[in-house]
């Protein structure tokens, strides 16, 4: 299916958000909303993806 990573098209086998972070090899340290809303990690397992979700994936960067 096609699901669009920050504005970009992506071909994925993933069914859920945890599965799209382990396939994309995304760091540990993301944050990750679909739909304009942040999935808390806790419920990237539970969360499926359809054709053409929307999700932002954003790096969280530590500093001072």
């Amino acid at each position: 299916m096609t699901v669009y990573v920050n504005d970009k098209a992506v071909e994925t086998a993933a069914v859920d958000i945890a599965a799209l972070h382990r396939e994309l090899a995304l760091p540990d340290m993301v944050a990750i909303a679909l739909g304009n809303t942040v999935v808390p990690r806790a419920e990237w397992a539970e969360r499926r993806l359809s054709e053409g979700d929307k999700l932002v994936i954003i790096k969280v960067a530590c500093g001072g």
